[in-house]
């Protein structure tokens, strides 16, 4: 990928220090999606660029060279940056965290930048936070290509019923669950749950639990045994 004259849409998901005065950030782009570069006057007398290397700042950026690693020769404010606190604040910081440790770069994900920006413009807006995560978890899955049908018993192909119990088996789908005990361990939901999780129907209470116990399953497949640092500091506030 060579030089982009063209400013493209980003934002700032991670950024560590670089020799210096530099940095090398980690951002989500609109046309291609995650990719990392090193931003140059970060640190020392004229860090121009420290005040845009910032997360939740909508930006303009273009760069040079066709390795992994971008030369980023403009970064500039599009926007003004989305105001967030409290437990809004470290959910736009969760979001940040997944897509940095799931995103592969170079990959174009124009809808889920889409869905980023709803996501944050209802943080914002101190939207109910279980629904925005929820909507962007599986906007994420789908992206990644790891769907599932919220429909359809993902063996018989039949539609879901909603008196029905259904296991849920990672990157298969829902399956009747046909055993007169659950066994320790297996995840069993409700026809009628998982339905309104396919339509991001989150009003009952019943359907937020069933909709966090199922993304907390299907991303930890991906994102290993190692703990995401936003979880942790969401339990730490709460506890507060």
């Amino acid at each position: 990928m060579g030089f982009e004259a063209e400013l493209k849409s980003a934002f700032v998901l991670h950024s560590r220090p670089y020799r210096n005065t530099s940095a090398i950030v980690k951002f989500f782009s609109h046309e291609y999606g995650a990719l990392s570069g090193v931003v140059r006057s970060v640190k020392g007398k004229s860090a121009k660029n420290a005040a845009v290397i910032q997360p939740f700042l909508p930006l303009h950026i273009a760069w040079k060279g066709r390795t992994d690693l971008k030369s980023i020769t403009t970064i500039e404010e599009a926007g003004k940056v989305t105001f967030l606190q409290g437990e809004h604040l470290l959910s736009a910081f969760y979001l940040n965290e997944l897509m940095y440790r799931l995103l592969q770069e170079g990959e174009p994900l124009v809808l889920l930048f889409g869905s980023y920006c709803e996501a944050l413009h209802q943080l914002e807006h101190g939207c109910d936070i279980e629904p925005v995560l929820r909507k962007f978890e599986k906007q994420l899955l789908d992206e990644l290509g790891y769907s599932v049908s919220y429909s359809n018993d993902a063996h018989s192909g039949n539609k879901l019923t909603e008196n029905t119990l259904y296991e849920f088996v990672n990157e298969v789908g829902f399956v009747r669950f046909n055993d007169h005990e659950q066994a320790p361990g297996r995840r069993v939901f409700l026809g009628e749950r998982i339905v309104a999780i396919g339509r991001d129907d989150y009003s009952q209470l019943q359907t937020r639990r069933a909709a966090k116990q199922i993304m907390r399953q299907s991303l930890a497949i991906h994102l290993g045994d190692k703990p995401l640092n936003s979880r942790n500091l969401f339990r730490k506030h709460k506890e507060e």
